[in-house]
C-alpha cells in the first residue's frame, strides 16, 4: 500500500487526491490510503474524494514554551499510531505534501525504513518538507526556484498533481466571465476592494457575467450587495470549481501553489494577490514566479486599492490579445502531466 500525507489546507489536500487518483488510474489495482489532521476540512474535503482515509489525532503543533509540552506528546502518540498504521496497511511508499499533518507519517517512515517521497508545491519549500528533505528518497517541485533550498541531489520539477476532473477542461476567453475568489475562508481586503468594483465593472462590461466567491467570513455582508445587477452571482465557496474554471476569462484572488497549478494547467490568465502573512511570504513568490514570464499579474495587498485593481482589470479586458498572450505564457510554463510523471515513479519504487 501506498500512504499519502496531507491537511490543513486545500492547497495540501487537493494535489494529494489528485496523486491517489492518478495512481488508481494508472494501476486499478494499487491500495492508496490518505491521511489528513484534526483540521475539520481535511475530512470534508476527503469525503468526497472517494478514497479511503484516516484522520490521525494531529493538530497545528504550538511551538510555545506552554504548548511545547503538549505538542510533544501529540506527536509521540499520532506517531505511534501512524506505525501501527504502516505494520497493519503493509506500507512500501510514503509520500508526503508539505504542512505540519505530514509529521506522524514522515517520522513514522523514517523509524520503518520505508521510501520517502516528498511533494513541494511552493517557490520557497514550507520547514516541514525542508527538514524532512535530507531523509527523502526524491523531492517532486512545482516551481524551478525552490530547488535552491534543498542539498537532496534527486530534485525533479514534475510540477503539482491536479485533480481527475480538472484535466481537460476546455477554457474560451470569449466566454466573458470575471471571477474574484479568496480562498474558503475568504480574503477581507480583496472582498472589500472586489465589491467596491465591481457595479462598476457590470455597467462597464455589461455582456460579462461576475463570479464573486467571498469565503466564509464575508458571504453574509456582500451577498446582498448585487441584487440590483442580473449578471452578477455570489457564493461562500464551491467545492468543484470546474464549472467556474469552465466558464473564467480571467481570475483575481491568492497565488497559492495549487491554484496557480490548476490555473496554469487550463490557461486561465490571472492578477494575483499574494497572501501577505503566508510563511516566508511564499505566495509573493509563487506569483513573482509566474510574473516573471508573463504568465500572470501580481499586486501586493499593502498596494492594492479600488483603483489599481480596476486598472490591471481593464487592461487586460480592453485588448483580448493581452489575455490570450498570459494564458500561451500560462500554458508553456505548465505541467499538466505532473500526477501521472509522479505516480509512475512511485509505482516502480513499490516494486523494487
Amino acid at each position: 500500500m501506498i500512504v499519502i500525507a496531507a491537511g490543513g489546507t486545500g492547497g495540501h489536500l487537493y494535489p494529494a487526491i489528485a496523486l491517489a487518483q492518478e495512481l488508481k488510474k494508472i494501476d486499478p489495482n494499487s491500495r492508496v490510503l490518505l491521511t489528513g489532521s484534526l483540521t475539520p476540512i481535511d475530512e470534508e474535503i476527503y469525503n468526497s474524494s472517494g478514497i479511503p482515509f484516516v484522520i490521525l489525532p494531529f493538530s497545528r503543533p504550538k511551538i510555545s514554551l506552554l504548548g511545547l509540552p503538549k505538542t510533544l506528546l501529540m506527536i509521540f502518540h499520532s506517531t505511534i499510531k501512524a506505525l501501527s498504521l504502516f505494520k497493519k496497511e503493509k506500507i512500501k511508499v510514503a509520500v508526503v505534501c508539505g504542512g505540519f499533518a505530514c509529521i506522524p507519517i514522515a517520522l513514522a517512515s523514517r523509524l520503518k525504513k520505508i521510501p520517502l517521497i516528498l511533494l513541494e508545491q511552493n517557490a520557497i519549500p514550507g520547514r516541514t518538507n525542508r527538514f524532512l528533505a535530507s531523509k527523502a528518497h526524491t523531492i517532486y517541485i512545482e516551481f524551478d526556484e525552490s530547488k535552491k533550498y534543498f542539498s537532496n541531489n534527486n530534485v525533479i520539477r514534475a510540477g503539482n498533481p491536479i485533480r481527475e476532473n480538472l484535466k481537460n477542461i476546455t477554457n474560451d476567453l470569449n466566454n466573458n466571465t470575471l471571477v474574484f475568489m479568496g480562498g474558503s475562508l475568504g480574503a477581507s481586503k480583496i472582498n472589500q476592494i472586489a465589491s467596491d468594483i465591481i457595479p462598476t465593472l457590470a455597467t462597464l462590461y455589461p455582456t460579462y457575467n461576475i463570479i464573486h466567491l467571498t469565503g466564509k467570513n464575508d458571504f453574509i455582508k456582500i451577498k446582498d450587495l448585487y441584487t440590483n445587477y442580473t449578471n452578477i452571482e455570489v457564493f461562500e465557496f464551491l467545492f468543484d470549481m470546474k464549472t467556474v474554471y469552465t466558464k473564467a476569462t480571467l481570475i483575481i484572488g491568492r497565488s497559492g501553489a495549487t491554484s496557480i497549478a490548476e490555473l496554469a494547467c487550463i490557461g486561465i490568465p490571472a492578477i494575483f494577490i499574494p497572501y501577505p502573512y503566508a510563511k516566508d511570504d511564499h505566495q509573493k513568490l509563487n506569483a513573482m514566479a509566474l510574473v516573471k514570464v508573463g504568465a500572470g499579474i501580481m499586486i501586493e495587498e499593502d498596494e492594492l486599492n479600488s483603483e489599481v485593481l480596476l486598472s490591471n482589470i481593464k487592461y487586460l479586458l480592453d485588448n483580448k490579445e493581452n489575455l490570450t498572450n498570459m494564458r500561451n505564457s500560462l500554458l508553456n510554463w505548465s505541467t499538466p502531466d505532473a500526477g501521472k510523471v509522479i505516480a509512475e515513479k512511485i509505482l516502480n519504487i513499490t516494486t523494487q
